[in-house]
């Protein structure tokens, strides 16, 4: 399953994850848990912008990819958001609590924690 899971977010994310620079999950947690602190704060100027951004971009890129794959593969995909869909600000909170709940799995790569939190958020039913 984890093969799985690393194969399929690996085709979903390799324009996305180049951009915004991310390696693993402790740099995954370190720019989400800022995106988190902007979005609960939007008036903060105490806010690192650079991190936002790159946490940001990583997720609505991996929103929209595994949003085409769902609709691709209809019965057969590993990620299933809800009807009306998922935002950047909810899928990046269930990130940074899967992450934080998780400290001996920050050394792997973000893309495959990422599908890992996502795929345990909205599994398929």
């Amino acid at each position: 399953m984890r093969k799985l899971v690393l194969l399929i977010t690996i085709l979903l994310l390799p324009i996305v994850s180049a951009a915004a620079n991310i390696d693993n999950g402790n740099t995954l947690l370190s720019i989400c848990n800022e995106f988190i602190r902007a979005v609960d704060n939007p008036s903060s100027t105490n806010i690192d912008r650079e991190k936002v951004y790159r946490c940001g971009s990583y997720l609505t890129g991996f929103i929209a990819a595994s949003n085409l794959y769902q609709d691709l593969l209809r019965d057969k995909g590993l990620i299933c958001f809800p009807d009306q869909g998922v935002s950047s600000a909810k899928l990046g909170r269930i990130v940074v609590k899967y992450l934080n709940e998780r400290p001996e799995s920050l050394h792997i790569n973000k893309d495959e924690l990422m599908g890992e939190a996502a795929m345990h958020a909205f599994p398929c039913k």
